[in-house]
């Protein structure tokens, strides 16, 4: 199987990705931001900030005596980041391009860090999450999002089946896969040092107003990597294919399934006393 390059495959999404997370499926980043209790005056990392969205409304949290520091490895990405923080009016949070597996920050910067769909694609979990979690003060809070069992389905498992039933050869990266399931991302998430995680699943209904709208969402996601590898008629047949199946079946809506994961740093009194 071929390497996930996110740089690449998000580097040609970007826009999609805007555009099918903001109007599509926006309700992670509620769930997420409401967990986090995020306070006035807080610092927050976004690690994996994609086009902003997340970073964006932490800012209208924290107001002007916070920060928000945004990351994300592809340079698209970014640019659509510092438009939306632009447009909001947004002018203390900075948006960088990086990879956050290997960026040098200083531990316990920041009351707030939140990676979003983004921790499965570090090459070491385990150790980028480790890092994340060292970036808390005490008392600050982290929360991941990840993809869960249910990755718009049926559509996206019957759009695999039918890219390869055309190229054999076929290899379908998923990285997302490691961290789908809730008991190994909690065994991740122990061994990282993390206390007492709170971990939950979600199945979301991501309604389509017209058949094309499941491939507005492919392009805005990983799955944009298998696209990737086919030609333009190869891969005109593989869309042309899929949607006669959603008509056949009257599929109108996808499952996208979440899981959640909040931790909470204990603060050094409370450290002591344990």
């Amino acid at each position: 199987m071929i390497d996930f390059d996110p740089r690449s495959v998000y580097e040609a999404a970007a826009g999609d990705f805007s555009d099918a997370r903001s109007t599509l499926y926006p309700y992670a980043n509620e769930r997420v931001l409401d967990g986090l209790r995020i306070r006035p005056n807080d610092q927050i990392f976004d690690a994996g900030c994609g086009a902003g969205d997340m970073a964006v409304l932490a800012a209208g949290l924290v107001g002007e005596g916070g920060s928000v520091l945004g990351v994300d490895i592809a340079p698209s990405m970014v640019r659509l980041a510092r438009e939306r923080a632009r447009k909001a009016g947004v002018t203390h949070a900075r948006f960088l391009v990086g990879d956050f597996e290997y960026m040098a920050l200083e531990p316990e910067s920041f009351d707030v860090v939140v990676c979003s769909f983004g921790i499965f694609f570090a090459k070491d979990v385990d150790a980028t999450l480790r890092k994340l979690w060292r970036l808390l003060r005490p008392g600050g809070r982290l929360a991941l999002t990840t993809v869960g069992r249910n990755f718009f389905s049926p559509v996206s498992g019957v759009f695999m089946d039918i890219a390869q039933s055309r190229l054999a050869a076929l290899s379908i990266p998923q990285p997302w896969k490691i961290t789908e399931d809730l008991a190994d991302l909690r065994i991740t998430a122990t061994r990282a040092g993390l206390h007492s995680p709170c971990l939950e699943h979600e199945d979301y209904l991501v309604r389509l107003e017209d058949v094309s709208d499941w491939w507005r969402i492919i392009q805005g996601s990983g799955l944009r990597a298998i696209t990737m590898l086919m030609d333009t008629k190869t891969l005109g047949e593989v869309r042309t294919t899929t949607e006669a199946w959603m008509r056949e079946h009257d599929i109108r809506a996808l499952t996208f399934g979440i899981n959640y994961l909040f931790a909470e740093k204990l603060t050094r009194q409370r450290e002591n006393e344990q």
